[in-house]
């Protein structure tokens, strides 16, 4: 086949979906601003979890003594973690509280029992303030994260479904 001749459905794409596209915008200063901190506060708590897991994980092969000086020359550095981790979700509060269009959007995502501060926070900078997601189904859909195989619950409830 020439390399110059294609299918008429190919050539038709680009203008198939032309009344339906939207331009990207840029998210506002606010949500930049959420974004940053939510970074903040994500490698924050990867530090943390980096100190702090091999202390707890050495526990039972190690000196009790040696454990506890360990423990106690990490102490600080975890304490000064934390309080930073503290200090950037309250910056992310006080964010929040001061723009009224993000107020109302995390009052409506944190009211849906089992979803807090921290996952609205990840869907408002994901979905832009729900302006790129606009279909439920899409939504659902981009919030599964595992494939069904890596998850016992999954088949449990794929199976009872088709079964």
């Amino acid at each position: 086949m020439p390399s110059g001749s294609l299918n008429m459905p190919a050539r038709a794409a680009p203008y198939r979906f032309q009344d339906q596209i939207r331009l990207w915008e840029l998210p506002r200063a606010v949500v930049q601003q959420l974004a940053m901190f939510s970074a903040a506060r994500q490698r924050l708590i990867a530090v943390y979890s980096q100190l702090a897991g091999p202390l707890a994980e050495q526990q039972g092969f190690i000196n009790p003594t040696f454990q506890k000086q360990l423990l106690k020359g990490c102490q600080a550095s975890l304490v000064a973690i934390e309080k930073d981790r503290k200090a950037v979700d309250k910056d992310i509060d006080q964010l929040v509280e001061g723009d009224n269009q993000l107020k109302e959007l995390f009052g409506l995502i944190t009211s849906i029992p089992g979803i807090g501060p921290a996952t609205a926070t990840e869907v408002v900078i994901a979905t832009n303030e729900m302006q790129t997601i606009t279909d439920p189904k899409k939504m659902a859909a981009s919030a599964i994260r595992l494939p069904c195989w890596c998850c016992p619950l999954r088949l449990q409830v794929w199976h009872q479904c088709t079964g």
